[in-house]
């Protein structure tokens, strides 16, 4: 950034001394000089701008391929909970997934953010330490990913209500 910014003051002076010596009518070989000095000036800072945005871009497509960094903070001391020996099937066959194999990237959070996105949340109940975790849990990270939720509604396991609030 240093380098970039010296070689625009480079260019800067050197055009203001070309117009300076045109202005006072020297011309010929200072003002071929200076011509030359801004010329090589402007290249390299080009070339530098070229460099930055190629760097910049590396930088870029590196990170936002990672692991979003909430998705494994979130994850913290929950390997204590998973086991290997699961006996549950889906409704249709289906072998379950843990979490860990389910996670999004900083550039698919990065894309959610910019989306501008809306959400209802329609709870069954709202009783209990667990359940309000968990509820907890949904507002942040909507939060995080940039979520405005428009609706928030607890039923407290009323069928209808659930319907209601749901329409």
């Amino acid at each position: 950034m240093k380098k970039i910014s010296l070689i625009l003051v480079i260019a800067v002076v050197s055009i203001g001394m070309l117009v300076t010596f045109s202005l006072s009518g020297c011309k010929g070989a200072v003002e071929e000089a200076v011509t030359e000095a801004v010329e090589e000036a402007v290249e390299e800072v080009e070339e530098a701008v070229e460099e930055a945005e190629e760097v910049a871009e590396e930088v870029v497509e590196e990170d936002m391929d990672e692991i979003d960094p909430k998705i494994v903070e979130l994850r913290q001391g929950m390997d204590a909970w998973r086991t290997e020996n699961v006996q549950f099937k889906g409704p249709g066959g289906q072998d379950p997934t843990w979490d860990t194999e389910l996670f999004l990237t900083k550039g698919e959070v990065a894309e959610i953010q910019a989306g501008n996105y809306k959400a209802a949340l329609a709870r069954h109940g709202s009783q209990g330490e667990y359940t309000e975790a968990m509820y907890g849990g949904c507002l942040d990270y909507l939060e995080y990913l940039g979520f405005e939720i428009t609706a928030d509604a607890s039923a407290e396991f009323d069928d209808a209500a659930l319907i209601s609030n749901i329409e």
